[in-house]
C-alpha cells in the first residue's frame, strides 16, 4: 500500500472548514448561478419549450450577471430595498433610513 503522508506534506494544501469565497464553476460562474442555468434549461428547454425565453435567460445569466456581480458588493440590493421602501421589519439588517453603504 502506498503511503500518502509525504505527498500530503509536499503537495497538500490546508483547507479551512468555512469557505472564504463562493464555489466557482469554470472560474466564471458561481455554483448557484450554474444550477439556476441548468434548471432554466431543464424547464424552458424540455418541459415548457420556449427557446427565445431560454436564450434570453441564459444570456443574462452568463454574459450580463457575472460582471455586474463583481462590481456590486454583496447585500447592496437588500440595502437599497430596505432603505427606499416604507415597510420596516424590526431588526432587519439593523439599518436605519439614513444609513449609507460604503462602496
Amino acid at each position: 500500500m502506498f503511503d500518502y503522508r509525504k505527498v500530503r506534506r509536499e503537495r497538500g494544501m490546508p483547507i479551512q472548514k468555512t469557505l472564504p469565497e463562493p464555489v466557482m464553476v469554470f472560474d466564471y460562474l458561481e455554483l448557484k448561478e450554474a444550477i439556476l442555468a441548468v434548471g432554466c434549461f431543464g424547464y424552458f428547454g424540455i418541459i415548457d419549450v420556449q427557446p427565445l425565453l431560454l436564450l434570453l435567460i441564459l444570456f443574462f445569466l452568463i454574459v450580463i450577471w457575472p460582471p455586474f456581480r463583481e462590481k456590486v458588493p454583496k447585500g447592496f440590493l437588500i440595502h437599497k430595498v430596505n432603505r427606499y421602501t416604507p415597510i420596516k421589519v424590526p431588526g432587519f439588517l439593523g439599518l436605519s433610513r439614513d444609513s449609507k453603504l460604503v462602496v
